[in-house]
């Protein structure tokens, strides 16, 4: 029988770095000789974050307006969504039929040859990102004989709420292997029970430049400054102008959630913004490559800007007052500092030790595949 490993992750959703650490999880399986098939579960209620069925109308001035706005946005995501739904049918190997619901996916799993189940990585352990639903903790009915194995999955929380530590016992019990993806889940996972846990890295940091050069599409002419942001990008949006009059050069923005404002707002005309909403993700990989200047807050921004030696800064304090916890413990671990985004500061050009953070992200890549390896090896 092959060696096939079963991958439940956020497979289907518009989400740039949810597409890219599926897509780097399956060829990182594949190079170590494995033979890996991402389960195609797609729940409505991750449909509908990026999906818009139907624009109402409503018969006045301001509801005209309003669904003009809505059918501008719903036809930059169509495009968007399409895009994205091409790269998963072409470069990640489905598991299907397409399920949309944990009863649904049971069924379809009842007669699978895959005995290998590897959940990860994103907040895949988040009692509120995916409504705790127990698919993406392999609470499901597998084939007999399965064996259950986590990569860098994170609980998107530093601690379990004491109403649910039951029921997550419960669930987190039977894993051949646990790794998750911050230091925090370590503990947690320990708190439940006796286990040894791993803490490896995204699985968009084991691919290396070289490799994910490989899908970028082509690059643009022009020189630019990028903005990608998952947050409130106010602060984004007026250090880049600064950075726009300073060089001279144009700015692209581009995110995975956006309405109108994001389109067609004042900030976005007053600084002449080029909006690039409807970016495949392998339009993702090229901005990020070409770009002369990065400006993010977001963790797969600062990952990137980092594999592509760019010229980058990363928002580690939100504008809504939270720390990025993600973004500072990887430029923590790559021995990045300085390159952060203060309203009230101008934009710091420290200059970036590249040796001392390639070797960092290189131990990462290697401890990742060894720990990839022993699942694909395991023949127990």
């Amino acid at each position: 029988m092959s060696n096939k490993i079963g991958i439940v992750t956020f497979a289907r959703t518009s989400n740039y770095g949810a597409a890219l650490q599926c897509y780097a999880l399956n060829r990182a399986l594949a190079t170590l000789g494995g033979n890996p098939v991402t389960v195609d579960y797609w729940p409505e209620y991750f449909r509908v974050r990026y999906y818009i069925d139907k624009v109402p109308f409503v018969w006045s001035w301001e509801g005209y307006r309003e669904w003009r706005r809505r059918r501008e946005v719903k036809r930059i995501k169509d495009r968007r969504n399409k895009k994205f739904e091409n790269f998963i049918q072409s470069s990640i190997t489905l598991a299907g039929p397409t399920a949309h619901s944990t009863e649904e996916l049971s069924a379809n799993l009842r007669s699978s040859d895959i005995r290998k189940w590897v959940v990860g990585s994103d907040q895949v352990w988040s009692n509120t990102c995916a409504r705790f639903d127990p698919t993406y903790f392999l609470d499901i009915d597998l084939p007999a004989g399965s064996k259950k194995y986590s990569y860098a999955a994170s609980f998107g929380m530093n601690q379990i709420p004491d109403e649910l530590k039951e029921e997550y016992a419960r669930r987190l019990a039977g894993y051949s292997k646990y790794s998750v993806r911050e230091q925090s889940g370590v503990g947690m996972i320990n708190e439940l029970m006796p286990a040894e846990v791993n803490v490896h890295c995204d699985p968009t940091l084991i691919l290396t430049a070289d490799e994910w050069k490989k899908i970028a599409s082509p690059a643009r002419k022009e020189k630019y400054i990028l903005i990608y942001h998952v947050m409130n990008p106010a602060r984004l949006l007026n250090k880049a102008a600064e950075l726009s009059k300073e060089t001279g050069l144009k700015v692209i923005l581009f995110t995975p959630y956006f309405n109108y404002l994001a389109i067609k707002g004042k900030k976005i005309k007053e600084y002449g913004y080029e909006p690039a909403m409807d970016s495949s993700p392998q339009d993702f990989v090229s901005l990020f490559l070409n770009a002369e200047y990065v400006l993010t807050n977001s963790f797969h921004g600062t990952v990137f800007s980092i594999l592509f030696h760019k010229k980058f800064w990363s928002q580690t304090q939100l504008v809504e007052g939270k720390p990025n916890t993600r973004s500072i413990n990887l430029l923590e671990k790559v021995g990045i500092k300085g390159r952060d985004i203060f309203h009230n500061k101008p934009l710091a050009h420290t200059p970036i030790d590249w040796d001392t953070a390639d070797a960092a992200i290189a131990a990462m890549r290697q401890d990742a595949l060894g720990y990839l390896k022993s699942i694909v090896e395991d023949k127990s």
